[in-house]
């Protein structure tokens, strides 16, 4: 078996074979060998001796050579199994950034994220946690430990702090995790924590995972910016409440959704009472002031599941999810003594606002938005009629005095 393996892998000994072998039964070589000694005593040179010197060069050479051949394979093998690694991460990261290009809400960044981080970072826990100063919330976490949400966003309000470095291309490495800082345009916006159990994480996979956090970055950057877009596009920048195009769109969808749960849908609106004497006696800043202070006050103490909107100069309308409409009543009358203590001063003028206040209940099966709109703009006008500063029930429901609106605030 030895034998075997020596032969099969030194040439250079099964030459020599070879060649001794015809040395002692090829008659040519023998007469050649014989000719050379001749030559040596006849021109008293030494042939033999600088024949076997050359070779042994010769054979020499061939084995350097043959060394150094085998050095340069094993370091083409090495750089095409690098090369094939470098085009393995490049495909990962252009599959996750095709996959984030086209993301734009915080749900379809986490549910691109859960398909390809997790491949990225090899299968190890990982975790992201987005926002800013002492607001920090988790949008990723592989781990199914509740603890480390905790740990994840402790751990980011110190990278981003500038407690723990952010800056390096290899990630930081705190207790378990290795972190990566999620950046775009020079503004950290999260951290992106590994899994480092053993310091599993080389230099080739903290690279990637730094790309792909800043892949992740550009991603976060880009949800943001629509999410700004589309609210400023939705809102009212005085009062903060929605515009009338999308309030109408909400009553839509809510008497959609009531239809098919069976469940009641009011709308509250509302008007301030003798708005244009206050806007002339203030001008129109004192106007602007008054509004945005009642704009301020519906977001203050309304439910969260309660849809405010702008429906048209003075005018607000109110959308209230699975409210009847004697709870609407009560809302209504809440809401109008919320306002009655408004005291809005602007330049030394202060302004005792009131309003008038019409409330309609959706009735079954009812679907079209405009409808329950006329409804509530009549209880508004027989409000205003009856004598300002008070609420009139479209459906009759009995208008009951209220506490306090602070009990609004419980969502």
């Amino acid at each position: 078996m030895r034998l075997r393996i020596s032969l099969r892998h030194d040439g250079f000994l099964l030459a020599g074979l070879a060649l001794a072998l015809l040395t002692i039964f090829d008659p040519t070589i023998g007469r050649t060998l014989q000719l050379a000694s001749e030559v040596e005593a006849t021109y008293h040179v030494r042939l033999l001796p600088a024949l076997v010197v050359l070779v042994t060069l010769l054979i020499v050479h061939l084995l350097t050579r043959r060394q150094e051949l085998k050095s340069r394979a094993r370091a083409a093998a090495a750089e095409a199994h690098a090369a094939q690694e470098r085009a393995r991460d490049l495909e990962l990261l252009a599959t996750l950034g095709r996959a984030l290009a086209g993301v734009l809400t915080d749900d379809a960044l986490r549910a691109a994220l859960w398909r390809h981080l997790p491949i990225i970072a090899g299968r190890s826990e990982v975790w992201v946690a987005l926002g800013e100063g002492s607001r920090i919330a988790t949008l990723l976490d592989t781990t199914g430990n509740t603890t480390v949400a905790v740990t994840a966003e402790d751990t980011s309000r110190r990278v981003l702090s500038g407690r723990i470095g952010h800056e390096d291309p290899l990630g930081t490495v705190d207790g378990h995790y290795r972190c990566f800082a999620i950046v775009a345009a020079g503004r950290p916006l999260g951290v992106m924590g590994v899994l480092n159990e053993g310091d599993a994480i080389d230099d080739r996979a903290a690279r990637l995972l730094n790309a792909a956090a800043a892949l992740l970055g550009i991603a976060v950057r880009n949800v943001q910016l629509f999410t700004e877009t589309r609210e400023n596009a939705l809102t009212d920048s005085l009062t903060q409440c929605f515009n009338r195009g999308h309030i109408m769109q909400v009553i839509e969808a809510e008497l959609r959704r009531a239809r098919r749960t069976r469940s009641p849908l009011s709308v509250v609106m509302l008007d301030i009472d003798q708005f244009k004497t206050m806007n002339d006696r203030a001008g129109h800043l004192g106007g602007d002031a008054i509004l945005s202070a009642i704009g301020n006050r519906l977001r203050a103490v309304l439910r969260h599941s309660d849809v405010r909107g702008r429906f048209g100069g003075d005018e607000f309308l109110i959308v209230l999810p699975d409210t009847p409409a004697a709870g609407a009543a009560y809302v209504a009358e809440s809401l109008r003594r919320e306002i009655e203590d408004l005291a809005v001063t602007v330049e030394g003028f202060t302004a005792s606002v009131t309003a008038s206040v019409g409330v309609a209940t959706a009735r079954i099966d009812e679907l079209e938005p405009a409808a329950l709109v006329a409804r509530v703009d009549r209880a508004l006008y027989d409000a205003k009629e009856a004598g300002r500063n008070r609420v009139v029930s479209a459906d009759g429901a009995e208008v009951a005095p209220a506490t306090p609106a602070r009990v609004l605030r419980a969502s």
